[in-house]
């Protein structure tokens, strides 16, 4: 790196580059390790709006328990990490997590996000055989860490170290929409509208005011009953003074 551009900055022109970079990665596997060597890769997953998921892929061959093992990062395929003892694993991922951490900046208005946030990997198994909708190029190792969406109150954004080796493929992606993506420098960063979050269920309102009313509701009923208890009680009244009065004659 020379000042604050890499070599790459300094050959290929800003707009070339995003054209390259497709090209070689349409091109075939070895296309694809050449993508690795120039480019870090992170998408954010913005589908559920309730939360903000972002996914990492980090070259393993390039963590430095790798480097001091002579592991060539450009000759890696999918039987490297497949071999690897679960310490060996281990190990790494927890580089990664400490690469992640120092390389890419989330900023939530004023603060870090990524701080106090969870960074997920696969189990052991899933790291020696990645799923294959995970899409992950040899050597790499996925990292997801999962943010509760606030919403716009404070402009939410990702960036890139100054002092990063690489540049930045970042993808964005939204329901029905193409993923969006941004090529950034070193140094770089880009902020991300968020979509609205969902609104928190409106509270279920007390039945008092149900309640309240039932007395009401049963007045009804209750004075019926009496209106009936009256009426027979007269009529039985009216018969006895009939038969009364027929004895007395």
């Amino acid at each position: 790196m020379i000042g604050d551009l890499t070599l790459f900055d300094q050959l290929v022109p800003g707009p070339a580059r995003s054209f390259i970079i497709a090209a070689l990665l349409a091109v075939s596997a070895g296309s694809a390790r050449a993508h690795l060597m120039l480019y870090e890769n992170v998408e954010v997953y913005l589908r559920d709006p309730a939360t903000i998921r972002i996914e990492f892929s980090i070259h393993a061959p390039e963590l430095p328990s790798a480097v001091a093992d002579g592991v060539d990062p450009a000759g890696v395929d999918a039987t490297w990490l497949a071999g690897l003892p679960d310490e060996t694993i281990v190990r790494l991922t927890q580089e990664a997590e400490t690469f992640l951490r120092k390389t890419f900046i989330l900023r939530q208005g004023e603060s870090d996000p990524l701080a106090g946030a969870e960074v997920r990997f696969d189990s052991l198994e899933g790291i020696r055989k990645p799923p294959v909708e995970t899409k992950l190029p040899p050597g790499c190792l996925l990292a997801e860490v999962t943010l509760p969406n606030p919403g716009n109150a404070a402009p939410f954004s990702v960036g890139f170290a100054a002092d990063a080796q690489k540049r930045l493929m970042l993808s964005v992606a939204r329901p029905g929409a193409f993923p969006e993506v941004h090529d950034l420098a070193p140094g770089e960063s880009v902020t991300i509208p968020l979509p609205e979050p969902p609104r928190p269920v409106a509270e279920e309102k007390p039945a008092a005011t149900a309640s309240a009313q039932t007395p009401v509701a049963n007045s009804g009923p209750t004075l019926t009953v009496i209106l009936i208890a009256i009426t027979f009680a007269a009529v039985a009244w009216l018969a006895v003074r009939r038969r009364n009065a027929k004895e007395s004659e």
